[in-house]
């Protein structure tokens, strides 16, 4: 089971499965982590596999979707180069994709709060640009059955420091909770 991004620009990435925290729980970053990124992400898990997907036959290859959120080191996207941005999405459970997603409707306003403040607003995505990222990232690889496609709503952006101590993070859609759990340093 592979995490597969598409980021803004059409560029896809891959995130190992020790990365996925399905269940919510609470992030511990490694002691070298000093700097935190985040992108907010619509997502679908693959339910059908297939290569080179028709537009009007998405829909048939996934079963649930919903929002979630991505970490990276901050230090090694700073770093820039593929190298270093391939290890920032490596780290273990920084992929935070709920499972299975809550039934919900695509679209509206989706919001992230950072101990309260606002730090990501903006339209939720849609399903047809959900499967357009689906059609895009299996033009490339073959899609699996139990893999995540993950549609980044913006590019990954500063979070904290360590030094900033604790934090709770929360996300929401049309004010309802997707999802709450703390980054603990």
């Amino acid at each position: 089971m592979n995490i597969l991004v598409e980021h803004p620009g059409h560029r896809v990435t891959y995130r190992p499965d020790t990365t996925w925290e399905k269940n919510g729980g609470d992030f511990y970053p490694q002691d070298d982590i000093s700097r935190l990124y985040f992108s907010p992400v619509l997502y679908a898990r693959i339910l059908k596999p297939g290569r080179s997907i028709v537009p009007r036959f998405a829909h048939r290859h996934y079963d649930c979707a919903g929002y979630g959120l991505l970490f990276y080191d901050g230090e090694k996207i700073e770093e820039g180069g593929l190298t270093s941005f391939s290890e920032a999405s490596c780290i273990d459970r920084t992929s935070f994709l709920p499972y299975p997603a809550p039934e919900i409707p695509l679209g509206g306003v989706y919001r992230i709060e950072c101990n309260g403040k606002e730090i990501f607003q903006g339209n939720g995505g849609s399903r047809n640009a959900l499967e357009a990222s689906l059609v895009h990232i299996s033009s490339h690889i073959y899609l699996r059955t139990g893999d995540m496609v993950c549609l980044e709503l913006s590019p990954a952006a500063f979070l904290a420091e360590r030094s900033e101590g604790d934090l709770r993070i929360k996300g929401m859609l049309d004010g309802t909770p997707l999802f709450e759990f703390q980054v603990i340093v």
